[in-house]
């Protein structure tokens, strides 16, 4: 099952593609940028421009530069975007930056200075494409009343206490220089044209990236392009074509981790009871981000913890679920500050725990969900994936 589940998994992330979903949204004829979003369809007339820049930041900025590159080829003057890792080759006009994540570096600052410099001065005749998504809060720093040091030990002091991304955000952009829409009152009076790759719980843009292009002008104009949904489509469409009935779970799963995986466990369990009904195997597909209170010094992520979690009230609870498989993984390919995306179980694995002579509970409380799923060869490893959309979540029901 572990085949089929990062199958339909990845079917997801593609469909999340940063570049498709750029593409999807602008044509370029005739010297004119059409830009279509669910709600907005508007015309850019490169004619009216001597300019145009493009910046951006995000784990997704990579593959975004990389499709308006190919749209708008050279009538880009100049670059950059601030990126976790290279996927591609240098582009033309667009530099990259690698930059720190989940904790800025001087890299971040780094880019972010470089990012100020380009649109300072920017006038009416200058069309700015900011390229922004999940990751760009950390990627792009440039701290107010504070030093790059006290930011980046603020920065670590949170991420351990589990507070969600609003209010991680929120404190983010009291401190900085270009969030909370400070970049777009920068870029102004240019005209800011912002696609939006959104992993944040209802694509709340003041909140993606701590909401660089967050600010209300008739000049700047905010395109969300994709999100959590898109790969939860992929992963629903993936699972048909291989023949199961599918439930999509609407509501994002987030709140603490463990609150989470019991959800999923009650879910398994009621799944289990009326199996019968189903005239095919069910996958069930959710998507969000669940958030960890760090109070060990172990290794993992959110979505191994996940699974680590829902494996130990399964080997608790006594009950039967050799019918049940389970992953959970990041979009983005990584989990916490591991190289895995996530983790996985199924009946092979379930079979396992059942012999296992070590307490899941002390991995559990010491935050080392990668360390116990090693154990088990229960760990998914993609690779960045050159997007994020959130986590996305399999429980499959034969």
């Amino acid at each position: 099952m572990k085949k089929i589940l990062i199958e339909i998994f990845k079917f997801g992330i593609r469909n999340a593609d940063p570049y498709g979903l750029v593409i999807k949204h602008m044509e370029l004829f005739n010297n004119k940028l059409y830009v279509r979003s669910k709600n907005k369809k508007f015309t850019v007339d490169l004619q009216n421009y001597n300019n145009v820049i493009v910046v951006g930041a995000g784990k997704a900025s990579g593959k975004m530069a990389y499709a308006i590159e190919k749209v708008l080829k050279d009538k880009i003057d100049i670059g950059l975007v601030a990126v976790k890792s290279i996927y591609l080759k240098p582009f033309k006009k667009i530099k990259q930056i690698v930059a720190g994540h989940p904790v800025p570096n001087e890299n971040s600052q780094r880019a972010a200075l470089q990012i100020f410099d380009l649109v300072r001065n920017a006038d009416k005749k200058t069309l700015v494409i900011g390229l922004i998504s999940g990751g760009g809060s950390s990627l792009l720093c440039l701290p107010k009343d504070i030093s790059l040091k006290s930011k980046i030990r603020l920065t670590e002091k949170y991420l351990k206490s589990g507070v969600d991304i609003f209010k991680l955000n929120r404190i983010r952009k009291k401190i900085s220089l270009i969030k909370g829409g400070k970049l777009a009152r920068l870029i102004l009076p240019a005209t800011s044209l912002n696609f939006i790759l959104s992993d944040v719980v209802g694509d709340d843009i003041s909140t993606i990236a701590s909401g660089l292009t967050d600010y209300q002008d008739d000049r700047i104009k905010n395109i969300i392009v994709g999100n959590n949904s898109s790969g939860l489509k992929g992963c629903e469409q993936k699972a048909k074509k291989l023949g199961f009935e599918t439930l999509v779970i609407n509501k994002p799963i987030t709140g603490p981790v463990n609150e989470a995986a019991e959800y999923f466990f009650n879910l398994a369990k009621n799944k289990m009871q009326k199996r019968k009904t189903f005239n095919r195997p069910l996958c069930i597909i959710a998507g969000g981000e669940t958030t960890v209170k760090v109070r060990g010094s172990g290794s993992g992520g959110r979505c191994q913890e996940m699974v680590l979690g829902l494996l130990n009230m399964i080997r608790q609870s006594g009950s039967e679920f050799n019918r049940v498989s389970f992953l959970s993984c990041g979009t983005d390919g990584i989990d916490g500050l591991t190289q895995y995306a996530g983790a996985y179980f199924d009946d092979k694995i379930l079979k396992k725990i059942k012999t296992i002579k070590w307490n899941m509970d002390k991995y559990l409380d010491n935050n080392d969900s990668n360390t116990a799923l090693k154990k088990i060869n229960a760990l998914i490893k993609t690779g960045p994936t050159g997007t994020n959309v959130g986590d996305i979540h399999l429980l499959i029901i034969k």
